[in-house]
């Protein structure tokens, strides 16, 4: 039956005697809502409304199983699909829903609840029994299983059992299943197509939505040696794009990957009963690390589905708390991942921001080891904090600064100082807070060995171009002659400025333009302060 084929007239038959007069638009019933023994239930065939002129009672299909059934609009359309007996969405004429987003809502449902059942069946038993034991090695058990409906794709062999055989025999079309993207139509040959599942031989975590109703897309994470599936792809000429250990799947009218979070439904769902001020979520870069923390006690992590974290989903985390903790891969390229997710938190404002460092490279290994051999939590969680670096987002700005220190030379030369000069200015513009920012060019004071005033100019000079402060770091590296240039032509500026501000002492109500001048001035002051500096120390070297 099509989707268009059920009107409102089919669906309050299900219930009442629907009875004349009667006509192609119009037909007649006795009200369930109150006693009556004259129809006064009016069912407007056409428009798709139900009315009843004796107790006012009035909607649409879905409106009707509601009220009768009691219940919500999605256990009403579930309640009418079974009364129907059809294995997809039922669509209902003139009710104002997007049916394509609907349909793939209900085909990635079905494709979860497949895949959950080829991971924990014993049909294929060295499939499903690989798969369990890599779960096992990096520490998931059933139970995690369970509460994240994990599941695993079908081998490149299987012909009977794949996910687009399933999928028609639930009664969806095959231009619904293409759309959903999971499964793909390929030529085999000169007059011969083939419907092929997207995805092989790997297991699969379902993506949700904020609500946790329905799944939106998947992660597919490879847990063997691929050359057999990429050999099968190839054959069909499939082409995956470096298919590495984890794929998306594809972009739909449901799923975008900037616009979700892996497991920010049970994020949500754990949260939103808490003050907003108390609400903390853990940022991290994979599916093992929230499986891990999720093990550890920690049900309030998401995963970034990407290497960056979008406005979008930083407009989700806003909605949902105040405060994060970011916890990524302690390696070079994850710090530098976290010092990106951590400017925009800074940039945006409202939410604070704290960062975790493992001593180790990867935090799920790390954690699994910790909660996989102590069985004593007091004994866990203190070999797990002494394990552990825990920064505000501040300090996590200055370690990666002595890092850099390190990394560049330990001789504390002028172009080590330029550089972590540079590093601490990135960050310095975005910060609102005054006191945040003393604290950092305090540190960059000490890290440099430069004075504070030196360094507070130079901060504030990369951080906001300024036209009354015409020289810049670079003269660092500029020449005797170029400084003597660039100091005098300050020093004729500083003459200038001072007569501007003696001419605007008379004037009483110009106090904005006198608070710029003695600002300039005093911008122009440090400069050549810095400038005197950088002679001194090309004269010693």
């Amino acid at each position: 039956m099509d989707q268009k084929d059920v009107g409102i007239d089919k669906i309050i038959s299900l219930y009442l005697d629907i009875r004349g007069p009667g006509s192609s638009e119009r037909a007649w019933a006795l009200c369930p809502f109150h006693q009556e023994k004259t129809p006064s239930f009016c069912i407007n065939i056409k428009e798709g409304y139900f009315y009843c002129f004796g107790c006012g009672e009035h909607g649409t299909g879905i409106n009707f199983i509601e009220k009768i059934e009691k219940v919500n609009k999605h256990e009403a359309k579930q309640i009418l699909r079974q009364k129907l007996g059809i294995g997809y969405p039922i669509g209902i004429k003139n009710e104002n829903e997007d049916f394509s987003k609907n349909t793939l809502n209900h085909i990635m449902d079905s494709a979860k609840q497949l895949y959950f059942y080829n991971l924990i069946s014993t049909d294929n038993q060295n499939h499903h029994k690989s798969a369990l034991e890599f779960l096992k090695r990096r520490g998931v058990d059933s139970s995690l299983i369970d509460a994240f409906a994990i599941g695993l794709t079908f081998t490149c062999y299987s012909k009977q059992k794949r996910l687009v055989n399933f999928l028609l025999e639930q009664k969806y079309t095959k231009k619904e299943i293409i759309d959903s993207k999971l499964v793909v139509r390929k030529k085999t040959g000169e007059k011969r197509w083939a419907f092929l599942d997207s995805f092989v031989d790997r297991l699969a975590f379902p993506i949700h939505d904020k609500e946790g109703k329905s799944c939106i897309g998947f992660i597919f994470r490879k847990w063997e040696d691929e050359s057999n599936s990429l050999k099968h792809y190839k054959s069909i000429e499939i082409r995956l794009k470096e298919p590495g250990s984890y794929i998306l799947s594809p972009p739909t009218e449901i799923f975008k990957k900037s616009e979700v979070l892996f497991n920010l439904d049970k994020c949500w769902s754990v949260l939103k009963e808490a003050p907003i001020k108390t609400r903390i979520i853990w940022i991290t870069e994979g599916v093992f690390d929230v499986l891990a923390l999720w093990r550890a006690g920690i049900k309030n992590a998401v995963a970034l589905l990407g290497s960056s974290l979008s406005n979008n989903q930083l407009r989700l985390i806003q909605e949902i708390t105040k405060k994060v903790i970011i916890f990524l891969d302690s390696d070079e390229i994850g710090r530098k991942k976290t010092l990106e997710i951590g400017l925009k938190f800074v940039q945006q404002g409202e939410i604070k921001c704290q960062v975790i460092l493992f001593q180790d490279k990867d935090p799920a290994k790390e954690l699994e080891n910790f909660f996989g051999g102590y069985p004593k939590k007091e004994e866990q969680k203190r070999l797990f904090e002494n394990k552990i670096i825990k920064l505000s987002f501040l300090d996590f700005i200055v370690h990666e600064a002595k890092n850099l220190s390190i990394k560049l030379q330990t001789k504390n030369d002028i172009e080590t100082k330029k550089k972590i000069l540079f590093f601490f200015a990135k960050y310095f513009s975005a910060i609102k807070n005054k006191v945040d920012k003393f604290y950092l060019i305090s540190k960059a004071a000490e890290l440099t060995k430069l004075p504070v005033s030196i360094t507070a100019a130079v901060l504030r000079q990369k951080s906001h171009l300024n036209p009354f402060f015409f020289t810049t770091v670079d003269s660092l590296t500029a020449t005797e002659t170029d400084l003597d240039l660039d100091l005098r032509y300050l020093k004729i500026q500083k003459i200038i400025l001072n007569k501007f501000y003696a001419q605007s002492r008379d004037k009483q109500n110009d106090v904005e333009w006198k608070d710029f001048i003695s600002n300039r001035i005093s911008e122009i002051e440090n400069a050549i302060e810095f400038l005197l500096f950088i002679k001194k120390e090309k004269k010693i070297r």
